[in-house]
């Protein structure tokens, strides 16, 4: 990425610092979301936002500046999906119960 985009050591550790504070952003907004709105409402929002995001990526034209925020943008809402998956998971059978396996001796 560095050669291709000619970017520095120093751009690309910044661009890479914000992917993962985007990342920690769209968990967050996703959890918040998720107990505002609903799993299932949630879920379809974010994958849409995501589609979203990505059909712009494919009109930018390979600009740096444009590109960058894109992909953190399509980044939050990747991570954004996982709390809501994951309560969506949990909620789907709720009368499981986990007991610790103790083999009898």
């Amino acid at each position: 990425m560095q050669s291709n985009a000619e970017l520095s050591a120093a751009a690309l550790s910044c661009i890479l610092l914000l992917s993962g504070i985007c990342s920690f952003a769209g968990s967050k907004i996703g959890g918040v979301a998720d107990d505002t709105k609903g799993s299932k409402f949630t879920i379809y929002a974010e994958l849409s936002f995501q589609a979203g995001t990505l059909l712009l990526l494919s009109w930018s034209d390979d600009l740096i500046y444009v590109v960058t925020p894109l992909i953190m943008m399509w980044m939050a809402a990747t991570w954004m999906t996982s709390p809501a998956q994951q309560l969506y998971l949990v909620t789907l059978v709720p009368h499981i119960k986990f007991r610790l396996y103790v083999p009898r001796t």
